[in-house]
């Protein structure tokens, strides 16, 4: 199983969990923020109908206020991360950062030089 299919479970179990507890749920770049106690099943609804998705979506619109979920490998170089991050931190919008890891990214079973 790929890390990008975790990663969907995951964004897709979260937006279930908050959707049923009633909270305003969205993907960004794809749907304005709903509610609805289907808020998972629309939002992969609308995955099926979407073409190719940007690694990183325009997180602009997000309010002050808002919270967002960031689900990745955060493998792009920290100044990038940090730099997008900081975005969101001058809004005002908490974000929560789960990092889906391959096993072996974190216990690499090579140390020293390697020929592959």
């Amino acid at each position: 199983v790929s890390k990008e299919s975790r990663a969907l479970v995951l964004a897709l179990a979260m937006a279930e969990l908050l959707s049923r507890s009633g909270e305003r749920i969205a993907w960004p770049g794809l749907t304005d923020p709903f509610t609805a106690r289907n808020g998972a099943e629309r939002i992969a609804a609308q995955l099926t109908h979407a073409g190719e998705l940007p690694a990183k979506p325009d997180l602009s619109a997000i309010r002050r206020f808002c919270d967002i979920v960031i689900v990745s490998d955060f493998l792009d170089p920290v100044e990038d991360t940090i730099a997008w991050l900081d975005v969101l931190a001058r809004h005002g919008v908490r974000a929560h950062l789960i990092e889906v890891a391959d096993p072996a990214e974190e216990r690499f079973p090579y140390a020293g030089r390697t020929e592959f």
